[in-house]
């Protein structure tokens, strides 16, 4: 894509980490251009930020072209939603990016909210289990 283009395009980053298949995607005008899925599971912190880059440059687009940020906000587990969530709302406060709530179903996107600066807020499945942290 040519930057003239690329500069005239809106672009939606789409993360969600409310189950053990994390999905990152970026939409043009709803549709998917494309989207990685993988198995966070124990290592979200990790890799969370390394696919996002890695989506972007796949596309030859940067965190610049990105016009707004859709994240789902749950139900789900306390730290993959902590992860994901605190991940979108530091890259929305960061650029002023708009930001809101959305789920993905099947390839659409189904947004929960307006576009807005404002955090968004995780649906926990339940209450945390936070456990002691371990003797080193």
């Amino acid at each position: 894509m040519k930057t003239a283009e690329k500069s005239m395009t809106k672009f939606l980053l789409f993360i969600d980490t409310s189950t053990i298949n994390t999905v990152v995607a970026v939409l043009n005008n709803d549709k998917i251009l494309d989207k990685v899925v993988w198995n966070g599971s124990g290592e979200l912190s990790d890799s969370l930020l390394i696919k996002i880059d890695e989506l972007l440059k796949k596309l030859n687009i940067n965190l610049g072209d990105i016009s707004s940020i859709a994240v789902n906000p749950g139900p789900g587990s306390y730290t993959g939603l902590r992860i994901g969530i605190s991940t979108v709302n530091a890259i929305s406060w960061s650029r002023k990016i708009p930001i809101r709530s959305a789920r993905l179903e099947g390839n659409k996107i189904i947004f929960l909210t307006p576009p807005s600066i404002k955090a968004v807020i995780p649906i926990y499945s339940g209450q945390p289990n936070i456990t002691k942290p371990k003797k080193i």
